[in-house]
């Protein structure tokens, strides 16, 4: 087995294992076994850094357990919740996305 299929293995097996650290989340109408992190400043797949007021969380999941890609600006669905994507990045199978919360000015 080489890397890549080596690191998508431990996608299921280790980082979103819903023993260890991944958690059945409701996205877009289907459950998926995501990570799902909300700290101040994440780190998401491209190298940028969203702040809090750019992202409230940023899911992590198997891009293939995922609908097709949307743009930024778009609304996505979490946990019966409409929130609005700030970036959609994809490496080695694992996706990353960005979402805000809308709110009222």
């Amino acid at each position: 087995m080489g890397f890549k299929e080596q690191a998508e293995a431990d996608l299921s097996s280790v980082f979103l294992n819903l023993e260890e650290f991944a958690e059945d989340h409701v996205i877009e109408g289907n459950t998926v076994a995501c990570v799902i992190q909300t700290d101040a400043l994440v780190s998401v797949t491209n190298g940028k850094t969203l702040s809090v007021s750019a992202a409230d969380c940023t899911i992590f999941a198997k891009s293939d357990s995922l609908p097709a890609a949307k743009s930024p600006g778009s609304f996505f669905n979490l946990d019966g919740k409409e929130m609005i994507i700030v970036s959609w990045d994809v490496a080695c199978g694992l996706a990353a996305i960005g979402l805000r919360q809308n709110r009222q000015m």
